[in-house]
């Protein structure tokens, strides 16, 4: 551990006072970074960092949203520090506190990880001489699977979206073995991947929509699933089914033969939606 003097501390404490006058006056435009300039004095402070390693021996002690990616490896510190790209080509510096308890530990932070940032702020540091996206919270930090092609179109990143395979026990295996060898962020990562391309699960989602007369929300589960597997039959079935009580509900058109049929029946489920439309209070002619 390297302690400092009476003057290096005075002037970490100067430093550090000016940084936050700074942090708490009128914020002022902060010029924009050239990214191959910051790659390569990334790559100089991961240099600096493995040098200094390998002379001591020591380790290293450890709203509003920005969608961003994640360009080169991330550095332990106090936190963990890691530039990000923009979709505009805006580079910055990023770092996170309070992520993990060993902050050595920063395999979760690959290049090319996709981020939502809650609320992103650059603030100066303790010298004053430089800025960084500053993450206090892991509750700020969203994770973005680049294999999820329908999320990415929405927020316009489709060049950030990577084809991997569909074969959701191929994604399983993976998964568990990286949870056996105590990787548990990336385990996790293709968990999620797992339950979201597989088509058991809307379906379930679908059929107890359905059984609760959420038609429209059942319909929509039924419509996910068709748009990634489009020859699904019983994902066929079960959406023209809700379609038909969305228009019972709507229209208050009833199938009354078919009801009937169902009644006669020693289990009978009569499977119809109630009229919520408005209704019109009339006399009819001959009826008293």
């Amino acid at each position: 551990m390297r302690f400092l003097n009476d003057q290096q501390l005075q002037m970490q404490i100067a430093n550090a006072e000016g940084a936050h006058r700074i942090n708490q006056g009128k914020p002022q435009p902060w010029p924009r970074r050239n990214a191959d300039e910051e790659h390569m004095r990334w790559q100089m402070k991961c240099l600096q960092l493995n040098q200094l390693k390998a002379q001591k021996g020591e380790a290293i002690k450890s709203t509003v949203v920005s969608l961003c990616q994640v360009i080169d490896i991330p550095l332990p510190n106090i936190g963990v520090s890691t530039l990000i790209q923009d979709l505009n080509g805006d580079v910055e510096e990023m770092i996170v506190y309070n992520y993990c308890y060993n902050i050595d530990q920063v395999g979760w932070l690959k290049p090319g990880t996709i981020l939502i940032i809650k609320e992103p702020w650059l603030r100066y540091g303790l010298s004053g001489t430089g800025v960084s996206l500053r993450i206090d919270s892991p509750s700020d930090i969203i994770f973005v699977d680049p294999t999820d092609r329908e999320f990415l179109n929405k927020v316009e990143a489709n060049k950030w979206y990577k084809q991997m395979s569909n074969d959701v026990e191929v994604i399983r295996g993976e998964a568990n073995e990286y949870f056996k060898k105590g990787k548990y962020f990336d385990a996790l990562q293709l968990y999620d991947r797992g339950i979201r391309i597989n088509a058991e699960l809307p379906i379930i989602m679908g059929l107890a929509a359905y059984g609760m007369h959420e038609w429209q929300k059942a319909a929509n589960h039924f419509i996910e699933i068709l748009k990634e597997f489009p020859g699904h039959i019983f994902a066929g079935e079960q959406l023209k089914r809700s379609m038909a009580r969305l228009a019972e509900q709507r229209d208050g058109k009833f199938d009354f033969k078919m009801m009937h049929f169902e009644s006669q029946k020693t289990k009978s489920e009569t499977d119809v939606s109630d009229y919520v439309g408005p209704i019109e209070i009339t006399e009819i002619p001959g009826k008293v």
